[in-house]
């Protein structure tokens, strides 16, 4: 029903993974994600967002690759 909320638990890694809500790219790739729809407009910010069941040293990982090949791409 329209404005109902859902009280499920969030989805786990793998689900999030097979539903298409979570990418895993490469750096190359997330670069080429990026570029696309910046052609159309300005990035100006980007936010990511830890996926539930990944242990945070995991996504600490992850978010260095991000910061240290990907965003400086767009500097």
């Amino acid at each position: 029903m329209l404005g109902e909320v859902s009280h499920s638990s969030p989805p786990r890694l793998a689900a999030a993974k097979a539903s298409g809500i979570l990418q895993i790219l490469t750096p190359g790739e997330a670069i080429a994600h990026f570029c696309n729809p910046r052609e159309k407009a300005l990035v100006e910010h980007f936010t990511m967002m830890m996926p539930p069941g990944l242990p945070a040293k995991r996504f600490l990982a992850y978010a260095g690759t991000f910061a240290g090949q990907v965003l400086p791409a767009f500097q």
